[in-house]
């Protein structure tokens, strides 16, 4: 018996992290950063274009492991 966390790794003040599923599949279809971000302000979500990089990256990172 190990411990298993309730959450993923990282902070768990992650603005973005409901929307993890959402920006790896538009960021896949191609879409820009920038139009990926314009979504979530608009759903009250105001993050950097880093911060959903990331989030992208990270996403894309998970399903190679």
């Amino acid at each position: 018996m190990g411990l298993v966390p309730p959450h993923p790794p990282g902070r768990l003040s992650r603005k973005a992290q409901a929307f993890e599923v959402d920006i790896a599949q538009l960021r896949s279809q191609g879409y820009t950063l920038e139009s990926i971000r314009q979504p979530l302000a608009a759903a009250g979500i105001h993050v950097s274009l880093s911060t959903v990089w990331r989030e992208a990256s990270r996403s894309k990172d998970d399903r190679h492991e």
